[in-house]
């Protein structure tokens, strides 16, 4: 028990925080020399005094004094303590009930942490912290109000930029500076060719009782202010512009809107003016910051330029109107001679075949009737390469009106093919169709999708190898009807897959590639389909043959 006793002295003697140990009333009947350092006092002061002495505020007694005797300790409360001096410290102390064996109140003893410092650490740190939070909310302001009108001005260029035209552009700006600048008002004026006069195109007012000034005309003769914003180029501010001389012509207008402020700014194009654009503010000591200035001079130069560029175009876009008319006209001219001028020797040279083959096909040399049979099949040939250019061409010009009607594609198909047997023949290629009996009817202009199967179908037969196949295949979904030609023919290379539906492109090149036809072929399959909103498909490897094809609405809008 000694040791026990001798080790906790020596414990409570040698610790660097300060210990109390107090009676049943509060009285201080031990202090260690922690705690005498901190207070200042003596030992022999310190054990006249009660806990109650140590704090400067009593409601902060009260408060500890109550906790501690209801929960029987009390942990880092904080609390203000005079020291000798009558200074102030801070401090946290925890404290504990002692109690007898009969569960008794015997006394009281605690420990106590100096925080002064590190209380008037953090408090300078709040103030620190404070003024910090000042200053970055004052900055973030200026920022926030600087992107809200660089994100004005971008917005108001964009809206211009895509304006359909220049009224639009004009009435966006005055709109949108309005706004921008929290003004009364916004005019936009263009310059008359003779430069005496100022036009009002476009006007804004937040007021919307107030009249538009759109169509005023304003000489410059009279008007001091325009005069100098259009002779220097250079922006004014008008103080008491109900006053000022500068304003003298507008003097009643201006004390009737209770303008008290007024900023001009040039239209510069190309170094000169071509109109104005005006803000007026009716709010008391309102006037217009030099970073206001700036801002609406950058707009304003923005919009001279645009309204400058849309002159020139309108009087390009006029010349070149007038040129396109000229040439849809010879184009539809064009059109309307190769649809006749064009067939008619072929239908006259058909028909004298044809009389050739009634009135002397009995009596012909063999060798002769081969030859007329050899003309008779350049004849249809030849005919069909200039639909195909009649169709193509009136397909493109948007001139080919498509007939849509109910039609059963087996027989389309059927029929689009019969003029092919003879090349079938020639080449002994092995034809095949494989349409299911259940096929629906499609909407579709017979004449544009016959025209397509013949040229898939005479592709397939004409780039296939002798004794090859082509196969004819159709199949439908709940929407969509589709038509595929596979052969087994020499193929389409990689790089060319995604060029040969373009108009006047074969697969082979041009020396070596004969009296293949136009090139149009593939080309009209693939506006024909897509004028009835359908897609071609293409799927080839050289030397193994190819699969062309393509799809359409089974009822597609007309």
């Amino acid at each position: 028990a000694f040791m026990s006793e001798n080790h906790y002295r020596n414990l409570f003697e040698t610790t660097t925080s300060p210990i109390f140990i107090a009676s049943v009333t509060g009285k201080l009947v031990d202090v260690n020399p922690a705690w005498v350092r901190l207070f200042g006092f003596s030992r022999n002061v310190a054990l006249r005094k009660k806990i109650s002495d140590l704090f400067n505020e009593p409601s902060q007694y009260a408060r500890f004094w109550k906790k501690l005797n209801a929960d029987d300790a009390v942990t880092d409360f904080e609390g203000a303590f005079l020291i000798r001096g009558d200074k102030i410290v801070d401090c946290l102390i925890t404290a504990a009930v002692r109690r007898d064996q009969q569960g008794q109140i015997v006394g009281y003893q605690g420990i106590m942490r100096d925080i002064t410092l590190e209380k008037r650490s953090q408090q300078q740190n709040e103030v620190h912290h404070r003024a910090l939070e000042q200053k970055v909310a004052e900055r973030t302001a200026q920022l926030e109000a600087q992107v809200k009108q660089l994100t004005a001005v971008n917005f108001i260029m964009q809206m211009v930029a895509s304006a359909r035209d220049t009224q639009t552009a004009l009435e966006t700006v005055a709109r949108e500076m309005v706004h921008l600048f929290d003004v009364h008002s916004s005019g936009i004026t263009l310059l008359n060719d003779a430069r005496t006069e100022l036009s009002v195109v476009a006007y804004y007012s937040r007021d919307t009782t107030t009249p538009s000034a759109v169509g005023t005309v304003i000489p410059l003769d009279g008007n001091p202010a325009s005069v100098q914003v259009v002779e220097t180029g250079k922006s004014i501010v008008v103080h008491k512009p109900q006053e000022s001389y500068l304003t003298q012509a507008s003097h009643a207008l201006l004390r009737e809107r209770n303008t008290t402020c007024m900023l001009i700014l040039p239209l510069l194009a190309r170094g000169r003016v071509i109109g104005t654009i005006g803000l007026d503010t009716d709010l008391p000591e309102r006037s217009f910051t030099a970073d206001e200035v700036l801002l609406a001079e950058l707009i304003a130069a923005q919009l001279a330029g645009i309204i400058q560029n849309v002159r020139l175009l309108d009087k390009d876009l006029q010349q070149a109107y007038k040129r396109l008319k000229e040439l849809d006209r010879l184009k539809s001219s064009f059109i309307g001679i190769i649809t006749h001028e064009l067939r008619s020797p072929f239908v006259a040279a058909n028909l004298s075949v044809q009389l050739l083959y009634r009135y002397m096909e009995a009596g012909m040399y063999d060798e002769l009737l081969d030859q007329i049979k050899r003309l008779d099949q350049e004849l249809v040939e030849g005919h069909r390469m200039i639909d195909s250019l009649i169709s193509f061409a009136s397909l493109m010009s948007k001139q080919g009106e498509l007939f849509f009607e109910e039609t059963d594609l087996t027989t389309l198909a059927s029929d689009a093919t019969a003029h092919l047997a003879r090349l079938v023949e020639a080449r002994h290629i092995h034809l095949t169709f494989n349409f299911p009996p259940d096929l629906p009817l499609v909407y579709l202009d017979q004449q544009r999708i016959s025209e397509a199967i013949h040229h898939l179908v005479h592709n397939a037969i004409k780039f296939n190898k002798a004794d090859g196949s082509v196969d004819i295949s159709s199949w439908s979904t709940s929407s969509k009807i589709f038509f595929e030609v596979k052969d087994t023919g020499v193929g389409v290379p990689p790089e060319k897959l995604d060029t040969i539906w373009t108009a006047f492109t074969q697969t082979v090149d041009d020396l070596k590639r004969g009296l293949e036809g136009l090139g149009l072929g593939l080309a009209l399959v693939k506006s024909a389909v897509e004028a009835h909103g359908g897609k071609v498909t293409a799927i080839s490897k050289v030397g193994q043959g190819s699969t062309f094809g393509f799809w359409l609405p089974l009822h597609p809008q007309k």
